[in-house]
């Protein structure tokens, strides 16, 4: 006899292995461009403010970049994906999380304490009494990350209703709008990557670490001492105009200024200013760039 009932949560299947879900997330964000009018890589660059190698490396099918759940929320919102969609993109990723963490940059730098959460079970031993074994656990925390995600969904469903498709119009909303990860207040080092500085600690202990003026406009290096992370932000710009940072390699950001004059990228890791540079591309006239140089010896 065939018994047909709902899956309960001892009926969950495991989650997917690391590099499972990584190439799948890849080949996920490669589908929604896709299913969006096939747009390019640049254009969607210039729409979320995500730079376009960054782009490539999240499609990359070998899985490697995973793209972080900041990511994910602005490119949902650029596609206008269903919510479903949204809700399985962040399961992967919290599957990533959850089995062994980002991708490893080149070279390896620790997750901070704050995005390593899950508890490492104790080795060869059987759980006592009261207790879920250290995988079921785990599996739990990635299932309640996937469900937690839908209220953020429906905020990046609204940003893109108030934002309008995309029809050549500079409509798109600046950088401090844009939705950013819980843990953004607190990041270190790679967890600042690829998140946007206003509303964190890092935006309120800044300082500027180098300047440049030409051109017309002011570009500046922006360095955080407890984030170990760095941006650059331009003023007097114009629609069109660039602003870039460069930081650990292969790390980097741009962001294509819509409105107004001041523009800023998002952040990249630095262990320290000298590690990272900050440029503005201004629209037909050239390159302004500022690094800091590194203090005398003796």
């Amino acid at each position: 006899m065939t018994h047909n009932r709902p899956p309960q949560a001892a009926d969950e299947p495991d989650q997917p292995t690391a590099a499972a879900a990584r190439a799948e997330l890849a080949r996920t964000l490669r589908r929604w461009r896709q299913e969006a009018g096939n747009p390019t890589q640049v254009t969607v660059s210039r729409r979320t403010a995500i730079a376009q190698t960054t782009l490539s490396r999240y499609e990359n099918p070998d899985g490697r970049y995973p793209a972080p759940e900041a990511a994910l929320h602005s490119l949902a919102a650029y596609y206008a994906v269903a919510d479903g969609e949204l809700v399985r993109a962040l399961g992967l990723r919290a599957a990533i999380d959850g089995s062994t963490g980002d991708a490893p940059p080149p070279e390896p730098v620790p997750e901070p304490a704050a995005a390593t959460a899950p508890e490492a079970p104790a080795p060869s031993a059987e759980p006592t009494s009261g207790q879920e074994p250290g995988g079921r656990r785990r599996r739990r925390a990635a299932w309640a990350a996937g469900g937690a995600a839908v209220a953020a969904a429906a905020a990046g469903a609204l940003l893109y209703a108030l934002a309008g498709p995309d029809t050549g119009a500079t409509v798109a909303p600046a950088p401090q709008a844009m939705p950013a990860p819980t843990a953004a207040a607190s990041c270190d080092g790679a967890s600042c990557v690829h998140v946007d500085p206003v509303g964190t600690v890092c935006d309120r202990d800044a300082a500027t670490a180098a300047a440049d003026r030409d051109f017309g406009v002011l570009i500046e290096l922006r360095y955080s001492a407890s984030c170990h992370a760095a941006w650059a932000k331009m003023s007097g710009g114009s629609p069109g105009d660039r602003v870039q940072v460069f930081g650990t390699p292969p790390e980097q950001e741009e962001y294509r200024q819509q409105s107004g004059h001041d523009a800023h990228s998002k952040m990249v890791r630095a262990a320290r200013p000298a590690d990272a540079r900050a440029c503005a591309v201004v629209d037909n006239r050239g390159t302004a760039c500022a690094a800091p140089r590194e203090a005398p010896t003796g």
